[in-house]
């Protein structure tokens, strides 16, 4: 990382047989090379890697790798300083081939290059690895925006491409107060790779250098210049020493120096449409001089569609002026390569259109969720004309709007392009080519780009960053991968370039989808950003809302930059600094994260997110949470994310003061004539997509061997998977299982087997039963001619001493299927709950996508229980289980005590239900409206919430009805009081998604008095029916209610209750 410099070199060798060894030694580490491999590292007393099995040292051809085989290797005199070769011949089933590995000392480091030869042509890269290095070590790495695994992290392989995914081409191997971190030497940008596995007793890491593509001819390849360097101090020292190297090397221009000027005053970001009022009401709440105002939806022709092509719509000219008048910087939406097969400039660039190195298919973005789908080619930026056309087209946009910057969508995305070098330039060398040129044609407009690594960041003054552990299109997010984020990337990278929020991001009004994206960006200088804020949002924000705001208002007021190189305590996620000395930074501590700020010797707490704890004892509230008294807010969810807030919890308001213990509400709304209380047990439901970091999961084919890993099954050689998505579970069966050959050992193709995943639990000893609950069904892109012939979904439960409980089903369909296991016989005892997928009747693993939907085990008991409420201003009772006695504490008072049954739903009403006259359609009788979230938080005014008199078409057949849609992750709900006629009656409806719906499914509730009668969950297709008799409530005052439940993301759940009646019989 500094100038090469040779050190002498001790070298011990001796004639082997079984093993190739080479020692190097220096005052400060002694490093042993074995067949290759750096099968030893030590420093002092630490030994930071030790011998393993591994096989990772060879020659890689398209379809083969070629490991290095042992052989005899004659002892070799070498000179002090001087470098240290082996040369290894006939490498695995390529006979005639060379593989050398060269070893050096430089600058007290361990240099490693290798120069690779092939008979036979093909060859894509070479290879070498270190042998075990203790679990004890965290690898740091610089990709995914970046991340930190630990040996109970979940995934057992993980593979890195650089640049796409390996931002920087380094990696830290994180020991207490010491380690090591290997790096490349390489300023070209030769393309890469990082593999890193976890075994049961190490990891195991593997370093790729890869030819230009195409491969077809080549019979040769060298390496770049490894570089593996150990280090005493925190993981900064080497990420520092690394920094140092690429700023000196690339003649990096820090963020503060860059022109235009202003970026570096850039502090918060909103993603917005072209609403003028939303301008004028975000300029009473930010400082718009330190806000960039991102635009993705600006052209005639829409969002990414008829690139290239930057034809303005007929608002954009006048939204530009206005957001420039208040003191904002506009930026809007282009893509560096994309090109729409129909616009006139594709026959022209087709020839350019980039190809992959595998299987040598063009490259095409297509979104099948737009309607009609969006597909667009990806042309090479190493294509001249192409720059050109792009560049010329993006002056005329400055010349005409003068806006401030480009957000050049897709920066990302390098590809080693099977086409070869296009006008003399490979496509990494084209993307900075683009960028470069951008820069010296308009050198005062601003660039942005999707992602972050060393080689976008060396032109861009603005990122996006995705997330690692969250699906932005499903909206769903796994905890334990998002803990894993680690701010080694952004010591990297943030001092050239900003990075903001993704576009696919939640804004803050979607809370717990937000606050899984702030998991990330809390550890990556990420600066506030707010998704599509709203005028009446913006006016009167609250919880995650008012929290974002405030995050801004904090940086932007005292021009906070982040702290890379200033004290770092224990818990701080990320720090800053300010122009006046003050410091702020993100802080992990019992019970959530903080923001806060410091000057003076003072803090000041600027926001608090709440999180791993069932109450608090704090003076403040939680927005929409109902459960508080005087002294605390309880009931919480430790796997909810809630935003705090400072201002005091309001007494005189309807609110629970009072559960049993042991109790908890899963939902409190109020309206003026009624409230809901739900109140379900706090260790009625486990959950299994949250111990999936205690699972052995696992994979095993029909014939071989299984491969078991503690946590998620992803990433692994025979393409298995058991992965948490939320409140879902993910799995496929293995597609590209080996088994060894008893006779040869040689690894062959074994097809499929099954994957699964296996709980250790202690269930409770309970008056009651216990189930295991869930429903199944393939994903709805696996259905179709070719694709799935469905899964074969079982659980097993095993308890020692016991016989074993299972139940199976076999789905090739989407519609969700229960899968239920009665675990009653094994209350009071440590079992094992085993999922798991096995590929169906023609055991064909093709499409087996499979979903287990909200997997659980349940408790089933019922109690009679108490609770009290305080300013419940209502005089009726009701209860899903039968009569509620309510006590007020005084007479007249609006304080009580209810006494119920438990679990259950009480409803309270101002006043009593009126009778009902039959028939009646209830789409055309008044309601009572709420929403609230999955976790229980009242919401108001969600974003496309919504219920109300509609008619629509599903599956091509129009009905009159209600349209509701719910809030994200969260649940509409449309109620009813009523007295029911003493005869008979019947409620009748048909439910669906309202045609064009690319709704991923949404679930279908009809409740009385809060208990479940009719379910359905519907994906896009046909209308379903739900039919209740009603005769059990005959003569008695319900309330009947239409619950339309998001059951996670809520794109395009256009709910549609269609003919919904009330009926005599």
């Amino acid at each position: 990382m500094r100038p090469a410099l040779a050190v002498a070199l001790v070298l011990f060798t001796a004639p082997v047989r079984a093993a190739d060894t080479v020692t190097l030694k220096t005052p400060q580490f002694e490093a042993t090379i074995v067949n290759g491999t750096l099968a030893g590292l030590k420093a002092g007393e630490a030994q930071m890697v030790v011998p393993g099995e591994v096989e990772l040292t060879g020659l890689l051809r398209v379809g083969k790798d070629h490991l290095l085989v042992p052989a005899d290797a004659a002892a070799a005199s070498v000179a002090p300083g001087q470098p240290v070769r082996r040369t290894y011949r006939d490498l695995s089933e390529l006979p005639g081939s060379t593989l050398t590995n060269e070893y050096s000392l430089v600058d007290g480091e361990l240099v490693v290059t290798q120069q690779a030869a092939s008979p036979e042509p093909g060859v894509h890269g070479v290879e070498w690895g270190l042998g075990l290095v203790p679990l004890e070590y965290n690898v740091l790495v610089p990709g995914n925006g970046g991340i930190r695994l630990q040996k109970d992290s979940p995934g057992s392989f993980f593979q890195f491409d650089y640049p796409i995914g390996w931002e920087a081409q380094f990696v830290i191997l994180e020991g207490a107060a010491q380690g090591f971190c290997v790096w490349a030497e390489d300023a070209i940008g030769r393309y890469k790779r990082l593999m890193i596995r976890k075994l049961q007793d190490g990891w195991q890491l593997g370093f790729t250098t890869h030819n230009n593509a195409p491969f077809a001819p080549l019979k040769e390849c060298s390496s770049v210049r490894w570089h593996v360097a150990p280090y005493k101090g925190d993981w900064r020292v080497p990420a520092k020493r690394y920094r140092e190297w690429a700023a000196a090397t690339w003649k990096l221009t820090p963020l503060a120096a860059q022109t235009p000027s202003w970026v570096k005053d850039i502090r918060f970001l909103a993603l917005v449409g072209q609403d003028t009022p939303v301008l004028e009401a975000l300029a009473k709440r930010v400082d718009p001089k330190q806000t960039l105002l991102y635009v993705p939806n600006w052209r005639e022709f829409g969002y990414d569609r008829m690139y290239p092509d930057y034809t303005a719509n007929d608002s954009f000219g006048a939204f530009v002026e206005k957001a420039h008048a208040l003191g904002f910087r506009v930026m809007p939406h282009v893509n560096y390569f994309g090109c729409d097969p129909k616009s006139p400039e594709y026959a022209t660039f087709e020839k350019y259109q980039i190809r992959s190195p595998w299987s040598h298919e063009r490259e095409w973005w297509l979104w099948e969720r737009a309607d009609p789908v969006i597909k667009f080619a990806y042309i090479s930026p190493a294509c001249k004309a192409w720059r050109e056309l792009q560049i010329a087209r993006w002056k005329e946009i400055v010349e005409k709007y003068h806006v401030d910057a480009f957000h050049l969508d897709q920066t990302l995305c390098i590809y080693n392009d099977d086409n070869g070098l296009v006008d003399g330039m490979t496509m990494l060398e084209g993307n900075l080519a683009i960028q470069r040129e951008l820069h010296e044609a308009l050198p005062d407009i601003a660039i942005s780009g999707e992602g972050l690594d060393e080689v976008t960041m060396r032109y861009e003054a603005f990122a996006q960053r995705h997330a690692y552990g969250l699906n932005f299109v499903e909206g769903t997010w796994d905890k334990s991968q998002l803990v894993m984020a680690h701010p080694v990337s952004a010591y990297l990278l943030n001092g050239y370039t900003q990075p903001y929020g993704y576009l696919g991001m939640s804004g803050p009004g979607n809370g717990q989808v937000y606050a899984a994206w702030r998991e990330n960006y809390k550890h990556w200088g990420v600066i506030p950003t707010f998704a599509w804020p709203s005028v009446g949002v913006l006016e009167t924000p609250s919880g995650f809302a008012r929290q974002c705001l405030d995050e801004a208002t904090c940086l932007t007021q005292n021009r906070l930059d982040a702290d890379l190189d200033g004290p770092w305590a224990e818990g701080v996620c990320f720090p800053y600094i300010g122009a006046n000395g003050v410091r702020a930074a993100y802080r992990d501590e019992e019970g959530g994260t903080v923001f806060e700020v410091e000057a003076g010797g003072k803090r000041r707490e600027v926001s608090r997110i709440v999180t791993g704890a069932t109450e608090i004892a704090l003076p403040g509230s939680v927005p929409g949470w109902k459960c508080y008294n005087k002294e605390r807010v309880f009931g919480l969810d430790p796997d909810t994310w809630y935003a705090y807030s400072p201002q005091p919890r309001d007494h005189d308001a309807f609110h629970v003061t009072r559960l049993p213990e042991g109790f908890t509400a899963s939902r409190v709304t109020q309206t003026d004539q009624m409230a809901v209380v739900e109140v379900r047990d706090v260790g009625s439901t486990t959950k299994l997509t949250h111990l999936f970091d205690v699972a052995t999961c696992g994979s095993k084919p029909f014939e071989g061997d299984a491969r078991e890993v503690r946590g998620p099954l992803s990433n692994t050689e025979d393409g298995a998977q058991f992965v948490p998505q939320g409140s879902e579970v993910f799995a496929h069966p293995p597609w590209k299982a080996q088994r060894k050959n008893a006779q040869t050992g040689v690894l062959e193709a074994s097809r499929t087997g099954v994957a699964y995943a296996s709980f250790p639990l202690t269930l409770p000893e309970v008056e009651g039963s216990v189930w295991f609950r869930c429903t199944v069904a393939m994903d709805k892109g696996a259905i179709g001619e070719g694709k799935t012939d469905g899964v074969v979904y079982s659980v097993t439960a095993t308890a020692p001493g016991m016989p074993d409980l299972h139940a199976e089903l076999l789905n090739a369909a989407a519609t969700a299927e229960p899968l239920n296991l009665d675990l009653s016989a094994l209350r009071g005892r440590k079992i094992a709950l085993r999922l798991q997928i096995d590929p169906g009747p023609n055991k064909s693993a093709t499409f087996d996508w499979a979903r287990w939907y909200a997997p659980r085990v349940e408790v089933e008991r019922r109690l009679q229980g108490s609770l009290d409420l305080a300013a419940a201003p209502f005089t009726y009772s009701l209860s899903s289980e039968g009569d509620a006695t309510v006590t007020p504490a005084a007479e007249g008072a609006v304080n009580m005590t209810v006494t119920m049954a438990l679990p259950g739903t009480l409803i309270l009403l101002k006043d009593p239900p009126q009778p009902a006259t039959l028939p009646f359609d209830l789409a055309q009788t008044p309601f009572l409206l709420s929403f609230n979230s999955a976790d229980g938080q009242v919401l108001d005014r969600p974003q496309f919430a919504s219920a109300g008199p509609a008619q629509a078409a599903v599956g091509g057949v129009t009905r009159s009805g209600l349209t509701t849609h719910p809030p994200d992750h969260g649940l509409t709900n449309v109620e009813y009081p009523m007295v029911l006629p003493a005869g008979r009656a019947r409620f009748h409806c048909f439910v669906g998604l309202r045609d064009g719906s690319k709704s991923e499914g949404c679930g279908f509730r009809v409740t009385i008095n809060g208990k479940q009668v009719a379910y359905e969950h519907k994906l896009p297709g046909e209308w379903s029916e739900l039919a209740v008799d009603l005769s059990p409530w005959a003569g008695k005052p319900v309330v009947l209610s239409l619950v339309t439940d998001s059951e996670g993301p809520y794109s395009f759940d256009w709910a549609i209750w269609g003919e919904v009646r009330v009926t005599g019989e």
